[in-house]
């Protein structure tokens, strides 16, 4: 998640016109993922079916755990301390007691049973977990306390025991794979990973050692089956595209030389281009590339109504955020051109500060709605909530809650289960020929603005 600048960027009618050998790797692809899914014992078999329906993945980030925001914890990390490296210095450094004692506290109650427990009852089948290099190439010297894999192994048993699977997302590279974001674990003024060959050189280095990691729970039976896949990194500067995809081209055959065989482990790739300019690319390489290394790669594509979106130059209107799920943002997906995809980070944001969000409750169990329905029959195999829960700031019960799952579910707004909407269509309810016209072909961002044509009909 981007925030507060920057823009990060759904019918089950085919995408267009396919060479045939994309769509039979597509196909290929999803038959033998699934396949495995449901012939492993235990919790691989929610892979292919959840309460959400058959073959989708509903998810939610356990963004914030292993890698700390500070807009998340804003009263732990108020203005000055702008990411987590900065907070371990005010602390005392990686190796005061100090600040061990403050991250292991922070590991041990971020993420708990009873946060778990409330996921899987309300119908939460998977989660992704963003972790940082120094997770599995640690060195005092970068800045960052040690010890989280325990708690990460934890919540992987946990999740084990409970039927549900896990993604891990290498969500900060070394020198930072993006500018000025917190999620880098520090803040860097340009993307160092990209420009300067040391930290590049490492940042590959972790890529390898946390897929040997996820390979290595295989001999564990506490968690030999949870972890279903991994994200080599998150969100990489747009900037940086065409570096990005020429290290997706060379890592990608690497990280499967590990994470074999294909159909048991998935490679998520994460882009920051219009859908129409990076899906058609992977797709290219997966109809080309050898069938035993690029199938179960898939497409990570993160979708929010902010930076630069409903907070633009446009006034907000009632209808607006339906217009661009149900309209705009189904266009969006549908420029990626069939390649096999995830909508790895998603919310009910409105806008890049809490100030600008609009949280009464129905319109928030509307934009729910409207949204996994979009999931659902886009073509997506599964969502995944950006986050399960934050720390509000004192006084403020608000406090970014369209980010906060737990607090939805349980807060004013009283989510509907996944399994009580009606998914069986995108927006029902909504007569879709009222959408304006938008070219999936045509590099779109998801910050373009969308008025229904007669949206009186709506109020």
């Amino acid at each position: 998640l981007k925030l507060p600048s920057s823009s990060s960027s759904a019918s089950c009618a085919p995408f267009g016109a396919l060479p045939l050998t994309t769509q039979a790797m597509r196909e290929s692809s999803l038959i033998r993922f699934l396949a495995c899914a449901l012939a492993a014992t235990a919790p691989l078999v929610s892979y292919g079916a959840t309460s959400v329906g058959t073959n989708f993945l509903t998810g939610v980030n356990l963004g914030g755990w292993l890698v700390r925001e500070n807009w998340i914890f804003p009263d732990e990390m108020p203005p000055g301390i702008d990411d987590e490296w900065t907070l371990i210095q005010k602390l005392g450094g990686p190796n005061s007691k100090k600040a061990k004692d403050f991250m292991h506290d922070h590991w041990k109650s971020f993420v708990t049973d009873d946060d778990l427990d409330a996921l899987k009852d309300f119908g939460i089948t998977h989660v992704r977990i963003p972790v940082g290099w120094w997770l599995v190439d640690y060195n005092a010297a970068d800045g960052f306390v040690d010890g989280g894999k325990e708690h990460l192994e934890r919540v992987l048993n946990a999740l084990q025991a409970r039927g549900m699977g896990a993604f891990l997302d290498l969500h900060a590279l070394p020198g930072a794979q993006a500018h000025d974001q917190c999620f880098t674990g520090k803040r860097e003024k340009t993307a160092r990973f990209f420009k300067e060959q040391h930290m590049n050189s490492r940042g590959v280095r972790a890529m390898l050692k946390l897929a040997e990691y996820i390979k290595s729970m295989e001999n564990v039976p506490e968690r030999d089956s949870v972890v279903r896949g991994m994200e080599l990194v998150n969100e990489p500067d747009v900037e940086y595209t065409e570096q990005t995809r020429a290290m997706y081209k060379k890592m990608v055959p690497q990280i499967r030389q590990i994470l074999k065989p294909a159909d048991r482990y998935a490679i998520l790739l994460s882009f920051m281009d219009p859908p129409a300019q990076s899906g058609p690319w992977l797709s290219e390489q997966i109809a080309q590339g050898p069938a035993h290394i690029w199938f179960n790669v898939i497409y990570d594509r993160h979708l929010y109504h902010a930076y630069g979106d409903d907070d633009g130059a446009y006034p907000w209107t009632n209808y607006m955020d339906s217009c661009k799920t149900c309209c705009r943002d189904r266009a969006v997906l549908q420029g990626l051109g069939g390649v096999p995809f995830v909508v790895g980070e998603w919310s009910l944001t409105t806008g890049t500060r809490s100030k600008q969000e609009h949280i009464a409750p129905a319109f928030l169990r509307s934009f729910w709605a409207e949204q996994l329905s979009l999931w659902k029959n886009s073509g997506a195999l599964g969502s995944f909530f950006w986050l399960h829960k934050l720390k509000a700031r004192k006084g403020q019960p608000s406090y970014f809650i369209p980010f906060n799952l737990l607090g939805l579910i349980y807060g004013p707004a009283n989510l509907t289960k996944p399994m009580h909407l009606d998914l069986s269509r995108v927006c029902p309810g909504k007569d879709l020929s009222k959408c304006p016209n938008f070219d999936p072909h045509s590099d779109m961002t998801a910050s373009m603005p969308c008025e229904w044509q007669g949206q009186a009909q709506f109020v």
